[in-house]
């Protein structure tokens, strides 16, 4: 695999070259002694990057930086002049030859810019510069978690003379509503450093998809500047926008890979996607692959009791709210319009188990044959979550996930 990049004039490539074992980890990356400062200026007036003149598209301008990364990675200096403003900072360019280093369960320890520590539940505990790197650019970031796996508390450390300075520079808390992340505190005095907005998420509930895409707006409490989110069509941040002037804040990438958030209990491979099986599985948040099945063969595995005691259910979530009684939940008319269109759609076995366990905690709602249907089914799921047979409902999986109060196992 290479990535590849141009001078001005398309010629000169400057390739990033990657290398991969039998696992489909990284093994080697070559990354190229050139970096490119991009911007933009008012077209008339002049710009340099550490004295050198930059090419100019109407206001942006660039210009090719060219870093000596051969024996190590590097801290290199960036100064941008624009007639009487000026910027320095400083970007670390990793080193020419990377050989990435991972553990028995797959987390990357070591690239050749960062190590990383994980726990025995593969969360990542710390990240450390590496001893190559300056002195005046490490850094050491520790992480803690609460009992839901949630991060807890983020600390940042710099270097001192001859080890990391043992008072942070950093200290922040971190405040959750569920998994939706609130506020980050200053953890000396609790004051807040950043604070978040949340609507609903892809699901159209405020937590049935992890809250991807829900987040509206962030607050910047020390500059008091207001964010606000544009998204991509998979829920993904892709820029954050001032609320101040509309300009751009931040912009941000993603890669098409990502780790599977079930662990060891979804399988030994941790980089392994719906079992291997793209075309007959789906797996909406990372949990577990879920089979599709038809109705069809769902009548096939089930009585017809069962498929209306099912349809009870279905009939009990849609009117409980007007009314409780023994009357409207027995009502036949629904069951029997609801049958009608029983064979006709196809549906996700993880999606009705949520609608079976929102059902199993409200059984009082349910005549005789719906609580024993809901109650078989429930443990029938408990005894094979992990297996291939699936089950499937038609409304009664849009009722209890639009109320947004289906637990979610």
């Amino acid at each position: 695999m290479i990535k590849a990049t141009t001078d001005v004039n398309g010629a000169n490539l400057r390739v990033t070259s990657y290398s991969v074992n039998s696992l489909n980890q990284y093994s080697g990356i070559t990354t190229p002694g050139y970096k490119d400062a991009l911007g933009a200026a008012l077209a008339t007036n002049s710009v340099t990057v550490n004295g050198a003149a930059t090419d100019r598209k109407v206001e942006y301008f660039h210009n090719e930086l060219s870093v000596n990364n051969v024996s190590g990675p590097v801290y290199q200096s960036v100064n941008v002049t624009s007639v009487t403003n000026s910027v320095t900072g400083n970007l670390l360019v990793a080193p020419n030859s990377q050989s990435p280093v991972y553990d028995l369960d797959g987390n990357l320890t070591s690239d050749g810019l960062w190590s990383y520590t994980w726990d025995a539940e593969n969360r990542l505990t710390s990240v450390a510069s590496v001893s190559a790197v300056v002195n005046a650019d490490k850094r050491k970031l520790v992480f803690n978690y609460d009992h839901q796996g949630r991060r807890v508390t983020k600390q940042v450390y710099v270097w001192a003379t001859t080890d990391w300075n043992p008072t942070p520079v950093t200290d922040e808390r971190l405040v959750y509503d569920g998994w939706n992340l609130l506020a980050e505190l200053n953890a000396t005095n609790n004051v807040p450093m950043r604070s978040y907005l949340w609507a609903n998420d892809l699901s159209g509930t405020m937590d049935k998809a992890g809250g991807i895409g829900g987040l509206v707006a962030l607050r910047d409490h020390g500059l008091g500047v207001y964010h606000f989110t544009a998204y991509d069509g998979n829920g993904n941040i892709m820029f954050l926008v001032s609320a101040a002037d509309l300009s751009l804040s931040a912009q941000y990438e993603y890669s098409p890979f990502g780790e599977d958030p079930s662990e060891e209990q979804g399988g030994n491979h941790l980089y392994c996607f719906v079992l291997n099986d793209a075309t007959g599985k789906v797996d909406p948040d990372g949990a577990a692959p879920t089979g599709l099945i038809s109705i069809g063969e769902f009548l096939e595995q089930t009585s017809v009791r069962d498929a209306k005691a099912l349809a009870n259910m279905r009939s009990a979530l849609r009117v409980r709210e007007q009314s409780r009684t023994a009357a409207v939940l027995g009502e036949r008319e629904r069951v029997e319009s609801w049958n009608t269109t029983f064979a006709q759609r196809t549906l996700q076995r993880g999606e009705f188990a949520r609608a079976a366990y929102e059902a199993y905690d409200n059984l009082q709602n349910f005549d005789a044959p719906a609580q024993s249907f809901v109650k078989n089914f429930v443990d029938y799921f408990r005894d094979t979550a992990s297996g291939d047979v699936a089950y499937a409902d038609l409304d009664a999986i849009g009722v209890a996930t639009e109320r947004g109060q289906s637990r979610v196992f």
